[in-house]
């Protein structure tokens, strides 16, 4: 995909970013989270970011993941054995958390509202928690979202509307139906949820 074509996300342009499904339209949303707190007391609960930025990134903050390996990772941990003393700036959960206690066994249908909770906990005061993840993944995270289980201080939905990739902004209405892989591969709506840290 171009990385000069832009996507508008809460009236601010944004470039896309050569990577598939989602993350093409996530990872650019996160840099500008990332450039806003200076790279600083920052943990990444999934690795994500560095597929883009390489080891440079890893010197800048925290990466927890419970089976990716590879070099900068601080900890091949579970977001629920993190055990740290550390506070943090921005946590950032990029297309991570609908994966917990949904793709491995034990299956466990509410153990991503604990690793929400536990993300929660790692934040300093006015610190920001952003989490992704795509609609229709894991009915069950879905489903805990629409009945109120994350107490998300703001919400953001983009919607997929081409086979090339392209997204646009939509409403909730739209992620209440949605699908993933239809019909288009992957997340066709995706959530940006936003919890600070009072």
């Amino acid at each position: 995909m171009d990385d000069k074509i832009e996507f508008i996300y809460r009236d601010t342009n944004y470039k896309y970013c050569e990577e598939p499904g989602e993350r093409t339209i996530e990872v650019p949303i996160a840099w500008n989270l990332l450039a806003r707190c200076n790279y600083n007391f920052v943990l990444e609960v999934g690795n994500v970011m560095w597929h883009r930025a390489g080891r440079q990134y890893m010197k800048w903050h925290d990466v927890v993941d419970k089976y990716e390996v590879c070099p900068g990772i601080a900890e091949n941990v579970d977001i629920m054995n993190y055990n740290t003393t550390r506070r943090y700036r921005l946590i950032l959960c990029i297309s991570t958390i609908e994966h917990i206690g949904h793709d491995r066994t034990p299956y466990n249908p509410t153990k991503c509202l604990n690793a929400y909770d536990k993300m929660k906990s790692l934040l300093m005061p006015k610190g920001l928690l952003f989490i992704t993840w795509p609609f229709g993944y894991n009915r069950n995270i879905d489903d805990h979202f629409f009945n109120d289980m994350f107490d998300f201080d703001e919400v953001y939905f983009m919607k997929r509307i081409s086979e090339d990739n392209k997204w646009e902004e939509c409403s909730i209405e739209d992620a209440k139906v949605a699908k993933y892989n239809d019909p288009y591969p992957a997340g066709n709506v995706t959530i940006f949820g936003y919890h600070h840290k009072k």
